[in-house]
């Protein structure tokens, strides 16, 4: 572990009472590690970056509805969470290949949704919610670029322009629902009446945004890979589960997956090594406006 790491860990190690319980990963925006507490598994994650410093307060407040348990917080975005046994399991579902493979696919886009949807409905508190960065803000790279943008991206700029312009809805968001972002931890009992178990499937790294819900749900659609998410038929079965979880119109559903696809596509567009990415992201939106474009 590097010094900064070390530094990081060391004050919240004595101060909660943890024993490292493996290797921390340390990346440029917070350090990870496993530790035990009492002999109970959990995950110290301390931010570095105030990003990742608002993701924890919203972690901390969402802390058990819909989003993993965090057993200690403080003001600078510490959080000291539940451990997943298999945090690739959601990954591994949505990878399969063979027969049932659709509907182990399918089964991870419910799971995901689900999981927003509980998030978005929980209390959060006034000066958590106030910090939260607004989706207008956050896209400001696609909607007000300092260089151009290749024309590849209009489209996807003023869909986007169009949603925000027109939306009626605002919850505080994760900002990055993915299926690795989205652990099983079963040692959490999940909700009374949740007869599928869903409840035990907490959020994780959220971005702490606010916006229409409809940003979180698009997300799913590009993952765990763009390769599985340009699968034959793939976005608009997972797109049709979306629609009817949340009970959102499918346009509505594919016109936030063309504007979630230009967005990500513009945060890589100007790094050679990720040409491959961006390519792929502008697919995927093309889909889902061709999509659109059938059921007008």
């Amino acid at each position: 572990m590097s010094g900064t790491g070390e530094g990081a860990l060391a004050p919240y190690l004595e101060r909660w009472g943890l024993d490292p319980d493996g290797p921390a990963d340390v990346t440029p925006s917070s350090v990870l590690a496993p530790v035990r507490r009492d002999g109970t598994r959990l995950m110290l994650k301390v931010p570095l970056v105030e990003e990742e410093r608002r993701g924890g307060r919203l972690l901390a407040a969402w802390s058990g509805h819909g989003a993993v348990r965090v057993h200690a917080s403080d003001a600078r975005g510490a959080v000291l969470m539940s451990r997943a046994a298999d945090p690739g399991l959601l990954v591994r579902e949505a990878s399969a290949t063979g027969p049932g493979a659709d509907a182990r696919d399918d089964r991870a886009t419910r799971i995901l949704v689900r999981t927003a949807l509980r998030i978005h409905a929980a209390p959060v508190p006034d000066e958590v919610r106030a910090e939260a960065v607004p989706l207008g803000t956050w896209a400001r790279e696609l909607l007000e670029p300092e260089h151009p943008l290749p024309r590849a991206f209009d489209r996807g700029r003023d869909v986007l322009r169009e949603l925000l312009d027109g939306s009626a809805r605002e919850a505080v968001l994760h900002g990055d629902v993915h299926h690795g972002n989205v652990l099983r931890v079963d040692d959490e009992a999940p909700a009374a009446g949740d007869a599928d178990g869903d409840g035990a499937w907490r959020a994780i790294d959220p971005k702490a945004l606010r916006g229409d819900p409809g940003f979180d749900t698009a997300n799913a659609l590009c993952n765990p890979t763009l390769a599985i998410a340009l699968g034959p038929g793939r976005l608009a079965r997972r797109a049709a589960v979306i629609a009817e979880e949340t009970g959102r119109d499918l346009d509505d559903v594919l016109a936030w997956a063309e504007a979630w696809c230009a967005l990500s596509a513009t945060w890589d567009v100007g790094d050679p090594e990720r040409r491959e990415r961006v390519a792929a992201l502008i697919r995927l939106g093309a889909s889902a406006r061709a999509l659109r474009a059938a059921r007008a």
